[in-house]
Formats: C-alpha cells, sequence, structure tokens
C-alpha cells in the first residue's frame, strides 16, 4: 500500500512539474508530451512486466497504462524541469512581447465545514495576461492587479528569455 501512495504522490508531483513550468518554456506543450509518451508507449512493450508486482495482476493492459502513465510523467517532468533549473543565465536577453489580451479567473478557497469535512469558501480573483512573442507563440502568464490595471491590449511589455540546458528558451521571472 505504501508503495502505491508514493507513486501516485511521484506522479502527482510529476505531472504538476509539467504543468507549471510549460507556461515559462517557450515551445508547444504537444512535443515534448508527445515524445514522452511516445517514448513510452514503445518502452511499455518490453517493461510491463515490470508492472505485476505494483498492480498485482499478469494482465498486459493495466501494466501496459501504469507504465504509460508514469514514464510519461517522469520523462516529461524530466524535460521541464532540467531546461528550466540549469538555463544558461549567461544567454539571458530581453524581448518584446505583445499583450494579446489580459483576463480573470475565478478561484475559490476552501472552506472547512466539519472536521474532515470540506467545500467551496468565499472566491477570489487571478489576473492574466497572454503574450505573443515575435515567432507568433503566445503563453500566459500570472500577474498582479497592479500590472493588470496598467496593462491593455496591444501593448508592448519586455519579457527576460535565457536558454535552456536542452535549448529550449525559458521565460525568466
Amino acid at each position: 500500500m505504501a508503495k502505491i501512495i508514493i507513486s501516485l504522490l511521484a506522479a502527482f508531483l510529476c505531472y504538476g512539474a509539467i504543468m507549471g513550468l510549460s507556461s515559462a518554456t517557450l515551445i508547444s506543450p504537444w512535443f515534448p508530451a508527445g515524445t514522452a509518451l511516445l517514448f513510452s508507449a514503445i518502452t511499455g512493450f518490453a517493461f510491463a512486466h515490470k508492472w505485476e508486482k505494483f498492480t498485482n495482476t499478469a494482465s498486459f493492459i493495466p501494466n501496459y497504462i501504469c507504465h504509460l502513465i508514469a514514464v510519461t510523467g517522469v520523462l516529461g517532468a524530466s524535460f521541464y524541469i532540467i531546461n528550466y533549473a540549469f538555463a544558461d543565465s549567461s544567454t539571458t536577453h530581453t524581448v518584446k512581447a505583445v499583450v494579446e489580451r489580459r483576463y480573470t479567473e475565478t478561484r475559490y478557497k476552501s472552506k472547512r465545514i466539519r472536521r474532515n469535512v470540506y467545500g467551496r469558501g468565499e472566491p477570489y480573483k487571478v489576473y492574466y495576461m497572454e503574450l505573443r512573442f515575435e515567432n507568433g507563440m503566445k503563453k500566459s502568464r500570472l500577474i498582479d492587479i497592479k500590472k493588470f490595471n496598467r496593462l491593455r491590449k496591444g501593448d508592448t511589455v519586455n519579457v527576460d528569455i535565457a536558454r535552456g540546458a536542452l535549448y529550449v528558451p525559458v521565460i525568466k521571472k
């Protein structure tokens, strides 16, 4: 049981890293995801039987699916983490990006109703701007309300870009 919990936690962390760092990486998220999925699909035929202890079954399909989910997450997270964390700071340069749109999302705090029971609490807003870079790529960035109120559609903002460790450009804060 402990193996299952640790494995699920690791998978959530990997997919969380992918979601968090994909907005700061100037590449279509389909390329790393597709590459990781293709690699895990190919290796799944050879390593699906290794998941028998984890799934407690000798059936190929559940073992193959576990392999796909785990290896795709680990490879995708590895790509984004290595590329962003080891970006070459000496290559940092400023590029101009156009504010394509600015928008808000409503999120909700969690509210404790009683012991071990939580529900949806009060709403709050988070503010975003969607940037269009010179190469046509669009990326959404979280901003504070002060910057949100100051920016308008069509404004130009300066963004610091560095070359990632795997040669994929990343947005540095």
